[in-house]
C-alpha cells in the first residue's frame, strides 16, 4: 500500500470518527444508559429497576435491559422504603409476604403474615407467622425467632405491641411497666405508639411520667410530665434525657409551668434531636449528646441532616447552619438581600426557598452543602424529597437538581408534569413517558452528576466507533510493517536474544520453585529476629525459611482502589463487590453487586480466572460481556470493568 493510499484512508477514518462524535449528544446522561419500554403499568423505581403492573392488577419486575426478572404474578410489590440500597422487594401473595432479590430468588419465603425489610445494613428482617416472629439474614437464612408478634426497631432490638425483646429473645421492658405510653393511656391499651429509636448501640423511648408523680420527677419548681429514657443491649438504664428548669424563658413563673423533652429524630450513633415542650410557650428543639449529657443551644427548628449539616432557626428566628452537635458553623445568619425566606416550605432539605420581595416568580436556592446562594434565580422551585428539586426558568423549561448544585436532567428534556410524577431515589431519578403505548422509562443517575458517560452509548454510535477504530487500527499496522521492513533482520536477532535471556530466566525460576519447601505451620514461624533466615520444624531442628510463593497482581486502575495493587497468591481468591461482609475489596460504585465477582490467580498457567456473579456484567476493554458464574481463564496484562467504566482493574 501506497503511503499516499494510507494517508487518504486515515482521513476517511478520521471523518467517521467526527461524524460519529456530532451525532451524539454533548452530555450522555444516564437516560442513554438506561431506557426501557413496557406496556404495563410503572409503579415505582430505583436502582434500575422498575416494578410495574399487568392488566390483570398483578406485580412484577424489570431490569435496566427491559428484561422481566419476576413474573407478573404478585398481588403487590414494593422497594424498602428505609433503605438506601434497593437490592430486593417485598411482594405479597394473598395475604402471605416475603422478600425476592432482583433475580426473582426467594430470600424470605412468601409465607408469612407481614414482613419488616432489612434494617441497619441489611441485617435482619422479620417474617411473622402466627404467635411467632421469624428472623434472616440478608442471604436468606434464618437467624432465630422470637415467641410473639414483633417489628424490626433495630438489627438487635424487636417491638410488639406491649413490650421490646433483644435478639437473644431476652425481655428488655414492657411499655406498661415503664410507662412508655402516649399521654393519654394509663391503662396500657395503646402501648403499641410507644416511640423507640436506635442511637448507636443503644435505644432510646418516650417514656410518660405517671399521673400524679409529677412532683416526683422535677427540674427545680418546673414540674416533668415527660423525657427520654436509654437503655443497652441487655435492657439496663443509660442514661435520662430530661427538661431542665433554666429552659423556661420565665424563670418566676417555672413552678407552675410543665416541662416535656420527647424523642424527635437521630443524628448520629451518639446523639438525636429531641422536642422541647413547655407550657405556655412554643414548642423548641435541641441536640442531646450521650457521650458528654449535655444539650445544644435552644432552637425554634431544626430540619434534616444531611452530610453532618442542618439548617436550623435560632431563638432569635434567624437561620443558622449547624453541626451535628447543635453549633452553628456560619459566620452570621443567613439572609440575602431583597428576598424573604420560605423555610416552612424546605427547612428539611438540602436548600432554602428565598422569594424576591415583592414578586411571585424570582426565587434563589440557597444550599446547605456551599452554605452559598446559587447564582441564578428561578421562576419556579418544587422541591422533591430531601435531595432533588424541580426547578423553571424565565423560558418556561423544567429541569431537575440535585443537592450538590448539578442537573441531573436539563431543562427542556420533559414538561413539568411529566418531572413531577416522577420517581425519585437515593441514586437515580425515574422518568415514564407515557405518551405512546408501550411507556418509556429512562433512568437519570443522579451520582453522575450530568457527567458524560462514555461506556453506555447508543449502539449505532458505538457500532461506528468499534469499526472506526479497527480501521485506525489496521492502517497502523500495516504502516508500522512497511516503514520497518528494512529493519526485519536486526528485530529478529533482537527477538532471538530476547527469548534466550527468557528462557535463562524461565529455568532460573524452575529451579528456585523445585528448591522451595512447602508451607506449613510447622515452617514458617521465624524463632528470633537474629535468626530470620532459619525457622523451626517439626523436630525442633533449624531449617531454611522458605521462598515466598509467586504472586499475581490486581491493580486499580479507576475507582476506589485506583493506584493501589494488591498481591494474590496462587490458587487463592479475591472477591469484589460493595458488600461488606462477603468482599476482600469493598467497592462504592452503584454499578457493582453486593458479590460482584472471584478473581483467582494461577501460577501454572501465569494467568487468572475471573468468575462473574453479578446482574451488571464483566466486561473486558473491547466490550466483550464474561459468561455469567463460570471460571473465565484470562491473561496477565488483562483489563476488567465491573459495571461500567468507573470501576477497573487491570491484572498484572
Amino acid at each position: 500500500m501506497r503511503k499516499t493510499e494510507i494517508q487518504t484512508m486515515i482521513k476517511k477514518v478520521a471523518g467517521i470518527i467526527m461524524l460519529c462524535l456530532m451525532l451524539m449528544p454533548d452530555t450522555v446522561y444516564a437516560a442513554e444508559n438506561y431506557q426501557v419500554q413496557t406496556k404495563n403499568t410503572v409503579v415505582d423505581a430505583a436502582d434500575a429497576h422498575v416494578i410495574v403492573q399487568d392488566t390483570a392488577g398483578k406485580y412484577g419486575l424489570i431490569d435496566q435491559d427491559g428484561e422481566e426478572v419476576i413474573a407478573c404474578e404478585y398481588d403487590n410489590m414494593s422497594f424498602p422504603e428505609d433503605t438506601e440500597e434497593y437490592d430486593y422487594v417485598i411482594v405479597q401473595k394473598g395475604d402471605k409476604q416475603g422478600i425476592l432479590d432482583y433475580e426473582g430468588k426467594e430470600l424470605v419465603a412468601v409465607r408469612y403474615d407481614s414482613i419488616t425489610p432489612y434494617v441497619d445494613g441489611n441485617t435482619v428482617a422479620a417474617g411473622r407467622d402466627g404467635v411467632w416472629t421469624y428472623l434472616y439474614d440478608e442471604k436468606g437464612k434464618e437467624a432465630g425467632r422470637l415467641e410473639g408478634q414483633y417489628e424490626v426497631v433495630s438489627d438487635y432490638f424487636f417491638k410488639s405491641d406491649a413490650d421490646l425483646k433483644n435478639d437473644k429473645d431476652k425481655q428488655i421492658f414492657t411499655f406498661v411497666e415503664n410507662n412508655l405510653l402516649s399521654p393519654d393511656d394509663g391503662n396500657g391499651e395503646d402501648a403499641g405508639k410507644a416511640h423507640c429509636l436506635k442511637i448507636g448501640k443503644y435505644i432510646a423511648a418516650d417514656y410518660y411520667v405517671p399521673a400524679g408523680a409529677e412532683d416526683k420527677e422535677s427540674a427545680g419548681d418546673m414540674s416533668i410530665s415527660h423525657y427520654v429514657k436509654i437503655f443497652d443491649r441487655d435492657g439496663s438504664g443509660y442514661a435520662d434525657v430530661k427538661p431542665e428548669e433554666s429552659w423556661a424563658d420565665d424563670d418566676e413563673q417555672s413552678e407552675n409551668m410543665t416541662a416535656a423533652v420527647s424523642l424527635d429524630d437521630v443524628i448520629s450513633d451518639h446523639s438525636l434531636k429531641v422536642r422541647v415542650q413547655i407550657s405556655g410557650e412554643k414548642d423548641s428543639y435541641r441536640i442531646y449528646d450521650m457521650e458528654k449529657a449535655t444539650y445544644s443551644e435552644k432552637y425554634r427548628d431544626i430540619g434534616t441532616f444531611i452530610d453532618g449539616k442542618a439548617f436550623a432557626l435560632d431563638k432569635n428566628k434567624d437561620l443558622q447552619i449547624i453541626d451535628e452537635s447543635g453549633k452553628a458553623i456560619n459566620d452570621e445568619s443567613l439572609n440575602i438581600d431583597d428576598y424573604s425566606r420560605k423555610y416552612d416550605e424546605s427547612g428539611d432539605k438540602a436548600y432554602i426557598l428565598f422569594k424576591k420581595k415583592g414578586k411571585n416568580t424570582d426565587w434563589k436556592l440557597f444550599s446547605l452543602k456551599t452554605g452559598q446562594a446559587l447564582p441564578e434565580t428561578y421562576e419556579e422551585v418544587i422541591f422533591k424529597d430531601h435531595q432533588y428539586v424541580i426547578v423553571g426558568n424565565e423560558d418556561g423549561k423544567y429541569g431537575v437538581m440535585n443537592r450538590d448544585g448539578n442537573m441531573v436532567i436539563p431543562f427542556g428534556e420533559y414538561g413539568k408534569e411529566i418531572l413531577e410524577v416522577g420517581f425519585y431515589s437515593d441514586n437515580c431519578v425515574c422518568i415514564t413517558d407515557t405518551s405512546t403505548s408501550n411507556k418509556i422509562v429512562h433512568f437519570y443517575e443522579s451520582v453522575l452528576e450530568g457527567e458524560e458517560s462514555t461506556f453506555h452509548v447508543p449502539i449505532v454510535v458505538l457500532i461506528a466507533i468499534i469499526v472506526a477504530v479497527i480501521l485506525v487500527i489496521t492502517l497502523v499496522v500495516l504502516l508500522m510493517r512497511r516503514t520497518h521492513r528494512r529493519k526485519e533482520e536486526e528485530r529478529l536477532e533482537q527477538e532471538r536474544r530476547e527469548q534466550a535471556r527468557q528462557e535463562a530466566e524461565r529455568r532460573k525460576r524452575q529451579n528456585q520453585q523445585n528448591r522451595r519447601p512447602i508451607y506449613g505451620r510447622e515452617n514458617v514461624r521465624i524463632i528470633h529476629s537474629d535468626r530470620a533466615d532459619y525457622d523451626m520444624g517439626k523436630s525442633g531442628s533449624r531449617q531454611m525459611r522458605p521462598e515466598p510463593l509467586s504472586t499475581g497482581i490486581i491493580r486499580g486502575l479507576r475507582g476506589d482502589y485506583a493506584g493501589r495493587e494488591i498481591p494474590i497468591r496462587p490458587g487463592h481468591k479475591i472477591r469484589i463487590g460493595r458488600s461488606h461482609g462477603d468482599n476482600d475489596l469493598v467497592v462504592s460504585n452503584i454499578k457493582a453487586s453486593r458479590r460482584h465477582c472471584v478473581v483467582t490467580y494461577s501460577e501454572d498457567q501465569k494467568g487468572y480466572f475471573v468468575k462473574d456473579l453479578s446482574s451488571n456484567g464483566v466486561y473486558l476493554a473491547q466490550g466483550t460481556r464474561l459468561p455469567k458464574n463460570v471460571d473465565v481463564p484470562l491473561p496477565a496484562g488483562t483489563v476488567i470493568f465491573l459495571g461500567n467504566e468507573q470501576l477497573s482493574f487491570e491484572l498484572k
